[in-house]
């Protein structure tokens, strides 16, 4: 899946910002507000080609995803644990304990 390619590529990087990762200067809020967007339609995406879980509205996982790499932005180690999760967590066979 292309997306975990992109998260992992993002938080190898060692930024403490993930939007300033993605885009610098002037334009940062309006990347910003356009973010989740962008994440939510990739995920919507790929839960209708069956690669993401369809179970939960691509819009709440994007926002945790992006919550979730902010949260952990100044740890490498963190950052790697936070990706793993999403990544598990996003996955179209994932089973949520009960």
């Amino acid at each position: 899946m292309a997306l975990s390619s992109s998260i992992r590529c993002s938080c190898q990087a060692g930024s403490t910002d993930i939007i300033a990762l993605i885009h610098h200067g002037d334009q940062v809020p309006p990347i910003e507000a356009r973010l989740p967007r962008f994440l939510s339609d990739l995920l919507a995406e790929a839960a209708r080609a069956g690669q993401a879980r369809s179970d939960v509205a691509a819009s709440e996982l994007a926002h945790y995803c992006l919550h979730a790499l902010g949260a952990a932005a100044a740890s490498r180690a963190a950052r790697q644990c936070v990706v793993g999760l999403m990544l598990a967590g996003m996955d179209a066979g994932f089973e949520p304990r009960r």
